[in-house]
């Protein structure tokens, strides 16, 4: 392959500065790099790309200042040339790796990745401990539903002079993801890693996931292409159940069945406003029996502490049994699940 020609030096420095200069790891627009007229610029430009130290990317790709997904093939990347839409330059991340100093970003592993070219949403993955420490942690606003979640400060932390700011972040989205062996882990993109602190983001990188993996397939389809999905966790979907049979005992006129069915309509009101979704509702973090049995706790507040005994008692169940022993009587209250039993068996037929 031929040498490098100065203009073609040139111009890659200009593509590269302005790249890790925009704030946002932007491309550079091929209009600005040849408004100067200079008749070199489209063929080294190609010659560049050719040399895979540039890239090139177009309005296919939806917003081509903004390097979302990894480049298209050479070959398509140099067809852009021919028509007349707007098309944005990159450093290719093998360029990348030659001229970008080692000191930055150091403390900042996933804003490193992208000053190196890569792709503004490539996934990366982590073992589901990453997340014990949000979870676990109630300065922070902690939501992950089995598919996808979301991990923010409140707003009493945030304002509150005990927390340092390395600590006060947000990451806007992460998910599930599977290891090539069937072991699930956390996966998000560069671009929500890389906003974290420098503390948050070598956590993160404590808990890399290395080999083969890939995303679950409705947070990719949503993550990455944008698309409205049906799939949801067993863990939303049982929440869900708690909101639509709720809404049916309010339509027939019936007590409701749960006492809180955690939906947003039902904290509105007075009396519920402090009630949050369960925490600890979701994955396993860690496999242990601790970790089991504080799941098993929450499943509890979420099915049997919360079903509405009043729901019962006008549905003609009794809510205490009865028994005589020795000329004595015992009055034993019910349990929730017994109560369900009960009614289920007395109301439901199945043909």
């Amino acid at each position: 392959m031929s040498r490098r020609t100065p203009i073609g030096s040139e111009l890659l420095a200009r593509i590269a500065s302005f790249y890790l200069g925009s704030g946002d790891f932007n491309g550079i627009s091929l209009q600005a790099l040849v408004k100067d007229g200079n008749a070199q610029t489209l063929p080294t430009m190609k010659a560049l790309i050719a040399r895979g130290d540039v890239e090139a990317l177009s309005e296919e790709s939806v917003n081509p200042h903004i390097k979302r997904m990894p480049a298209p093939p050479i070959t398509r990347q140099l067809s852009y040339f021919e028509n007349d839409g707007i098309v944005c330059l990159y450093p290719s991340t093998k360029h990348m790796l030659r001229v970008l100093p080692g000191s930055l970003y150091r403390q900042r592993p996933f804003t490193r990745l992208l000053a190196l070219g890569h792709p503004q949403l490539e996934p990366i993955f982590f073992q589901l401990s990453v997340l014990e420490r949000y979870q676990s942690d109630p300065r922070y606003i902690f939501r992950f539903d089995g598919l996808d979640g979301h991990i923010s400060v409140k707003e009493k932390a945030y304002k509150s002079k005990e927390m340092g700011g390395a600590d006060k972040v947000m990451l806007e989205t992460f998910g599930l993801g599977t290891s090539s062996k069937g072991h699930r882990a956390i996966t998000s993109s560069l671009r929500y890693l890389s906003a974290l602190s420098p503390r948050h983001q070598q956590h993160w990188q404590s808990h890399r996931a290395y080999g083969k993996h890939k995303m679950e397939a409705n947070y990719a389809r949503r993550g990455l292409f944008g698309e409205w999905t049906d799939g949801v966790s067993i863990y939303e979907a049982l929440l869900e159940e708690l909101l639509h049979i709720n809404k049916v005992c309010k339509l027939i006129g019936l007590p409701l069945l749960f006492r809180n069915d955690f939906s947003s309509e039902f904290a509105k009101t007075e009396r519920n406003a402090a009630l949050d979704e369960p925490k600890g509702f979701g994955l396993l973090m860690k496999p242990t029996k601790k970790a089991f049995l504080d799941f098993a706790h929450v499943l509890d507040k979420v099915v049997s502490e919360n079903i509405n005994r009043e729901f019962f008692a006008v549905q003609g169940i009794e809510l205490e049994e009865r028994q005589t022993s020795d000329g004595r009587i015992s009055v034993t209250t019910k349990g929730t699940l017994r109560l369900l039993e009960e009614w289920l068996a007395k109301r439901i037929r199945i043909h």
